[in-house]
């Protein structure tokens, strides 16, 4: 315990101090004051997209380009403007589960053992979405049951660049026998994308 304990404090100690180096530092604090407010950039639909569904309430129409399945992204599109972007992933797909359940002793000894460095054990953990140098307004993640696209049940991960307002405007009275029009059937079929069995 008390060895869990001296790891923990070593690794806060290290961070604190670069931190404190970081914002003491007068160029770094300078240069971060610099840095402008992009304008939110809105993306294009990459032309081998294929749609995959037609509009889904709050999401809008979705398209992925076939060598992408089933991770992503698929972009969601809403009278033609790109509105978000959604990845799918199981759960067993998350690195570093292992090194996440490791007490503070087990992290050291790997650490040693290894001859790793502090980054080396972050970078395990290093887990990353594209958001193709977009502004997100909001993020979320959810579990989903199977869907076109991923035919066992996972998670979404939803990143919009719309605003609360325009993502609730977007097709709220969709119904579901429409989602799957017969140009995404056409679709799921030719580019082998997984449909779950109805």
């Amino acid at each position: 315990m008390k060895k869990a304990l001296i790891a923990v404090l070593i690794v806060t100690n290290i961070l604190t101090a670069g931190a404190v180096v970081y914002l003491a530092n007068p160029a770094q604090t300078k240069q971060a004051e610099v840095i402008p407010v992009q304008e939110n950039k809105s993306l294009t639909l990459p032309s081998d997209a294929v749609k995959i569904s037609e509009c889904i309430p709050t999401e809008g129409e979705h398209y992925i380009q076939p060598d992408k399945v089933p991770h992503g992204p698929i972009y969601l599109v809403n009278q033609g403007r790109v509105v978000g972007l959604e990845y799918m992933f199981l759960p067993e797909e998350v690195p570093g589960e292992k090194e996440a359940k490791m007490s503070g002793a087990d992290a050291m000894n790997m650490i040693q053992k290894n001859n790793l460095s502090l980054a080396d054990l972050v970078m395990v953990h290093d887990f990353e979405f594209d958001v193709m140098k977009a502004n997100v307004v909001s993020f979320g993640m959810n579990w989903s049951s199977p869907h076109v696209g991923y035919d066992k049940p996972h998670f979404d991960i939803h990143m919009f660049l719309v605003d609360k307002k325009e993502m609730k405007s977007i097709c709220p009275d969709a119904k579901l026998e429409n989602v799957y029009s017969p140009t995404v059937l056409e679709n799921v079929q030719k580019y082998h994308i997984p449909f779950p069995k109805q």
